[in-house]
């Protein structure tokens, strides 16, 4: 079954006019799918993503002394906008520079989190290991310094829970990385998979979505706590991000309808 371009209705089997109009200028299925996935980059929902992330970005650069988290930082909106210049191309089907450029920055950031975890967990062994430790040696100091029993154990207590909470930090952020960033990561390569092959497949956009706004809830808990406008400008990035994936993520091809 062929369509219309010019209204989009079902052409005539036979004839191959568009009973609507009467155009005679055809777009397959394919094609239909591409230009429908292809207008959500184009929208006016990623445009506005892409001013804030850009806007986001410059704010924590003026807020932040950390250089190098800002430039990599500033490494989303640049594939951001770079995705939406290709969407608005005029041409046939899209450049997926862009978006490969996202895919492989999601990548890089979950090696470098995965090495923050197995580094947070080294660190949280040590601690919980620490006590035990220190109890050993409890009655040899009360030898050298008499009544700072109660101190040692003190200290060998806090240390006990800050390793504790390092393990459960631990444990949160390789949920995060396997999960939202997981999710993220397929999501991408599955809009890249659409355009390739010009049929549906995607996927985890939705899942993404839900991810996004429970991240955009404690985004938004934390700027109560801690108000930046670069805090402000990202929590409602986050929000639009949200919004986006799930529009992306409701494109379906004409032989789904």
């Amino acid at each position: 079954m062929r369509f219309c371009t010019y209204c989009g209705q079902p052409l005539d089997p036979v004839t191959q006019e568009c009973p609507v109009c009467g155009g005679y200028k055809t777009l397959d299925l394919t094609d239909r799918f591409i230009d429908s996935l292809k207008s959500n980059f184009r929208s006016f929902l990623m445009l506005l993503l892409c001013v804030l992330s850009s806007a986001s970005v410059l704010l924590s650069m003026l807020e932040s002394d950390n250089l190098w988290f800002s430039i990599f930082k500033a490494l989303i909106p640049i594939s951001l906008w770079v995705t939406y210049f290709a969407a608005c191309s005029s041409k046939q089907g899209m450049s997926l520079f862009g978006i490969r450029f996202t895919s492989v920055l999601i990548t890089i950031l979950r090696v470098l989190m995965w090495i923050v975890i197995a580094v947070l967990l080294v660190l949280a062994i040590i601690l919980v290991a620490v006590p035990s430790f220190v109890s050993s040696f409890v009655s040899y100091a009360e030898l050298l310094y008499p009544g700072m029993s109660d101190t040692f154990a003190l200290i060998s207590d806090s240390v006990l829970v800050i390793g504790v909470l390092a393990i459960v930090i631990d444990v949160l952020l390789a949920i995060v990385n396997i999960f939202f960033f997981g999710c993220i990561s397929k999501a991408t390569k599955s809009i890249i998979d659409s355009f390739k092959t010009g049929t549906n497949h995607l996927r985890k956009l939705k899942g993404t979505a839900a991810w996004l706004i429970i991240i955009g809830i404690f985004a938004l808990i934390m700027l109560f706590v801690n108000f930046s406008f670069g805090t402000l400008v990202s929590v409602i990035s986050i929000f639009i991000s949200a919004f986006l994936a799930g529009k992306i993520g409701n494109t379906t091809s004409v032989d789904e309808i």
